[in-house]
């Protein structure tokens, strides 16, 4: 199995400022939901996405989840190599599990197993 990418995200202090220039840009559709995260329709087939809101404890910018069968196998794989571990495997309503490793340069790198 081939290691897609399945997910991104894009992380601000102020979320909204970042939607409406998304939405202007592109003609997105940002959900309204008054939540921390908030997923965003592009209009077109392709991998699903979001805003989420940051408290200054994550940095913003941009994160893109990487799909593996064994996340908990992958992070250890990851520290391996030198990453550390900047969310441990946890459970996701939608019945996926993320983890989010910063890797040797310091990239933000998510991964998702998904059932």
């Amino acid at each position: 199995m081939g290691k897609p990418v399945v997910h991104w995200e894009i992380t601000a202090r102020d979320p909204r400022r970042l939607e409406s220039f998304y939405r202007q840009m592109f003609d997105w559709h940002v959900d309204e939901t008054p939540i921390a995260y908030r997923r965003v329709d592009t209009g077109a087939d392709g991998i699903t996405g979001g805003f989420a809101e940051t408290d200054g404890s994550w940095p913003s910018g941009a994160l893109f989840y990487v799909q593996v069968d064994d996340l908990r196998s992958y992070v250890d794989k990851a520290e391996r190599l030198g990453a550390s571990t900047l969310l441990p495997p946890t459970d996701m309503p939608d019945a996926s599990r993320i983890a989010i490793i910063r890797d040797p340069e310091g990239v933000r790198v998510g991964l998702m197993e998904r059932q």
